[in-house]
């Protein structure tokens, strides 16, 4: 009668190691035979692939991401499994729940609580639960080393034959882009004042020593780092050496400029090049130097300026004469057409009438909604109305009025029957009638005619045409392509206007200047391709279409042979960029639709900004679409969207 009790005895035995494991989710910190850490639960394997063990800074994001790949019994991966990546104190994890790829396959970033030493990140799913540890250590301080340069001698006032060279080493690693200030004593100076290190961690700079003869210092200072002092020691001139100034007078007038240079040449006539030159004034309220010999001329009398070089000196006249008395704008009024531009100028006198040149005015405007000046005195009238537009010279104003009045005929809207992707039309098989409704910002415009040009240069016109309703401002066109025109963008490339006998023209340049939308069209065709896809539009959407995953939409469209892939690439938050590849809305190879970027962005994660598109046609040929390219065709076709942020 014990046989069967000892036979269930024997089976509980084992089937005890099948169940252990199942018994608890605490972490297992088990090492597999290739050295990884695992868990296993629930029929799953949960193992850390990457990212244990590394060491960053407090606070900051370790350089690798976490990885975690879910497996089952067989070593299958498993996809979809919710994986939670649970951070301590004030440490965080991005995201802190995902799931897993096709390929078993999840991920985070681990940024450090602002504890020293070694930090864990709990991981957890249906496969158990693994520790990852990281040591949060402070970053080695910064060293800088002399490299070159040091303990020079040369001639006061030149330029030192070695470079000077520092180099910025942490724990032996050259640091790069770290910003170097140089000061000098002595009066001498460098070429660069702050010097940012190079890839190999060096800082170099040229050093000019002062005039005096003696012992020179210069100091580098970096951030986090202690000072350096490099010395070299000036000698005075060469004996028989002279110094000249040129030219040896000069007559200015108030409130003009004017220059001086200093030479140094040995007793053989030959320059000494490189020289730091001390320039003073013996009367600073009559006229200034600056240190590069650039006088300023200030009120009427007369002043020596001279330049010092150690024991040696040269000396130059400056007279001053009476400065301006009047300021006059010519012409003293303008009318302007909204958004047409004039051209004001201002004439300087002195006391005897004489125009005095070198003068330049500053332009300002009294209401820049209603007109703008820019530095060179042309005025743009912005909206109608009257405002004064005033010129300033030293102590003189002068002003003239200008008046805007309302803007002739513009062409504010071109519509085609044809609008999905910007408007595009095929040409492949058939022949095509494109109807264009054109609109005019005013009333009772007798008739109108337009032109359009393909990308090769080929013109069609229609006109003159009759306005469509009572109030004369819409008017109907007729452009006939035929089967086979030129695929490609065309754009209008003239629009006539006539009204009260008067007729306007306005070429394309004109339409872009108004923002007249729809002022260009795409054309399919057939042929060779040998242009690459382009991108019309990007619009944001969030809602239920995708099971709640936000999607932006892109609108491209390939003339010829069709759009075979696009990805796009937007920069977050911290500059991290995330990349996807878009989907067409209208199957393989389309040559216009609309194609859908599903991203996995958290609500509130943003600002997203869109970087770049890129394309590639079924004929290879290929191309990157920046933003800034992207966002000209706003005005053209449809609005379009640069930057994303996604509410919850």
């Amino acid at each position: 009668m014990r046989a069967p009790r000892l036979r269930t005895l024997l089976y509980a035995v084992c089937l005890l190691p099948l169940f252990a494991g199942c018994s608890s989710d605490a972490p297992s910190g088990i090492a597999a035979p290739d050295g990884a850490v695992y868990s296993s639960q629930n029929g799953q394997r949960l193992t850390l692939v990457s990212g244990n063990g590394q060491a960053g800074a407090p606070g900051q994001v370790l350089p690798q991401p976490i990885v975690i790949q879910v497996t089952d019994t067989r070593g299958r991966p498993v996809a979809n499994g919710v994986i939670n990546f649970l951070a301590g104190g004030d440490a965080s994890a991005d995201p802190r729940q995902t799931r897993t790829d096709a390929a078993g396959y999840a991920r985070a970033y681990w940024t450090l609580s602002s504890a020293m030493g070694e930090q864990t990140l709990r991981v957890s799913g249906n496969g158990g639960t693994v520790l990852v540890t990281a040591n949060a250590r402070k970053p080695a301080g910064i060293t800088l080393v002399k490299a070159g340069g040091d303990g020079q001698t040369s001639a006061a006032g030149t330029v030192l034959i070695q470079p000077i060279q520092l180099r910025a080493l942490r724990d032996t690693i050259p640091v790069s882009a770290l910003p170097v200030t140089w000061t000098v004593t002595g009066g001498g100076r460098v070429d660069i004042p702050v010097t940012p290190t190079n890839a190999g961690g060096y800082a170099i700079v040229r050093w000019t020593l002062g005039p005096k003869a003696g012992a020179h210092t210069l100091t580098a200072r970096a951030p986090g780092a202690d000072p350096v002092v490099f010395t070299a020691t000036a000698s005075g001139p060469a004996r028989g050496a002279v110094l000249r100034i040129a030219p040896d007078s000069l007559v200015l007038q108030a409130g003009t400029t004017g220059a001086f240079t200093a030479t140094l040449r040995d007793a053989a006539g030959a320059e000494i090049p490189n020289q730091v030159i001390v320039w003073t004034s013996s009367n600073a309220a009559v006229a200034v130097v600056d240190s590069t010999g650039r006088v300023r001329a200030l009120t009427a009398g007369t002043v020596i300026i001279t330049a010092r070089l150690g024991a040696l000196s040269a000396s130059a006249t400056v007279r001053v004469r009476s400065g301006p008395s009047t300021l006059r704008i010519s012409p003293d009024s303008l009318v302007l057409a909204l958004g047409s531009t004039g051209t004001l100028t201002a004439v300087v006198r002195d006391a005897a009438g004489n125009v005095v040149t070198g003068q330049t005015p500053v332009w300002t405007s009294g209401a820049r909604v209603v007109a703008s000046v820019d530095a060179a005195g042309t005025v743009t009238g912005a909206g109608t109305g009257t405002t004064y537009v005033t010129a300033t010279v030293g102590t003189l104003t002068a002003s003239a009025r200008v008046r805007v009045v309302p803007a002739p005929v513009t062409i504010p809207l071109i519509q085609n029957r044809v609008s999905s992707t910007g408007g595009y039309i095929d040409v492949s098989s058939r022949d095509v009638t494109l109807n264009f409704w054109i609109h005019a910002s005013e009333r009772d415009v007798t008739t109108m005619t337009m032109r359009v040009r393909s990308p090769r240069g080929h013109v069609e016109e229609c006109g003159n045409v009759d306005a469509e309703n009572w109030f004369r401002d819409e008017f109907r066109c007729q452009v006939y392509l035929s089967r086979g025109a030129d695929p490609g963008l065309w754009r209008v490339d003239r629009v006539t206007v006539t009204k009260n006998g008067q007729t306007v023209a306005y070429s394309s340049a004109d339409l872009d200047r108004m923002g007249t939308a729809g002022r260009a069209f795409s054309v399919l065709g057939t042929g060779t391709d040998v242009q690459a896809p382009d991108v019309r539009n990007v619009w944001p959407h969030q809602g239920t279409r995708y099971a709640d995953r936000y999607y932006i939409q892109f609108g491209i469209i390939d003339y010829i042979s069709g759009v075979r892939a696009a990805q796009a690439t937007f920069r977050g938050p911290g500059g991290v960029t995330q990349s996807c590849n878009l989907t067409s809305t209208d199957g393989a190879l389309p040559r216009a639709a609309d194609w859908l970027c599903l991203m996995p962005w958290r609500a509130g994660s943003g600002p997203w900004n869109l970087v770049s598109v890129s394309v590639e046609d079924a004929a290879g040929n290929r191309a990157t679409h920046t933003a800034q390219q992207i966002a000209q065709w706003g005005g053209v076709f449809e609005s379009t969207f640069q930057q994303f942020e996604f509410r919850p």
